[in-house]
């Protein structure tokens, strides 16, 4: 067990100083977990969920492709033509909006990867900072409240309690709009 702790706190020190790039580190240290025998390989194998993984790396893909094929200022214009009448805050609305609205179907990962070059698209449109575009876009990726399948521990959730689809429809609603109603000032206000 100190063995461990200490591969892990090692691994913080060293992205926490700058010392390592996290992905460096996390893979240090997870050779080190290995080699040291505090978790065996098959274990170390069967954390990782192949499908995310396969989703986040096609999402990469396709952000990349919408980034090079214009596709993403196209968006931007369309979304600024038709929101530009409710000015920063409709723009920082319709982004959240819709980064919850894929969230529903994509993990939160891939929708930040897909929107990430409309979001700044649509701030070089708009005459914005970037990060007050990406604000919104960081929330709505966090408010996987909408369904059961839309996160993991809301499937344990779900399973382990015996909720219905709708529940976490209903409940998930006006949490999400809550959170929006809140955050989307506050990104224009203070990002």
């Amino acid at each position: 067990m100190w063995l461990s702790g200490g591969i892990v706190l090692t691994m913080i020190l060293f992205v926490a100083t700058n010392s390592l790039p996290l992905l460096q580190a996390s893979m240090s240290a997870v050779f080190a977990l290995i080699l040291t025998g505090c978790i065996p390989l098959t274990t170390a194998l069967a954390a990782v969920n192949l499908r995310t993984v396969l989703t986040i790396v096609g999402a990469f893909g396709l952000g990349k492709a919408i980034s090079i094929t214009n596709v993403a200022t196209v968006l931007a214009q369309g979304l600024v033509t038709l929101m530009d009448p409710l000015g920063s805050i409709g723009m920082l609305s319709a982004i959240f909006i819709a980064t919850c609205l894929l969230g529903v179907v994509f993990h939160a990962t891939a929708v930040v990867i897909l929107l990430f070059p409309v979001c700044v698209s649509v701030a070089n449109e708009m005459a914005l900072p970037v990060h007050q575009c990406l604000g919104p876009l960081m929330v709505g990726a966090g408010c996987q409240f909408l369904t059961p399948i839309s996160y993991q521990t809301n499937l344990m959730v779900y399973a382990a309690a015996g909720y219905d689809f709708s529940d976490f429809a209903r409940l998930g609603f006006g949490l999400t709009i809550v959170i929006g109603v809140v955050a989307v000032p506050l990104c224009l206000t203070f990002l």
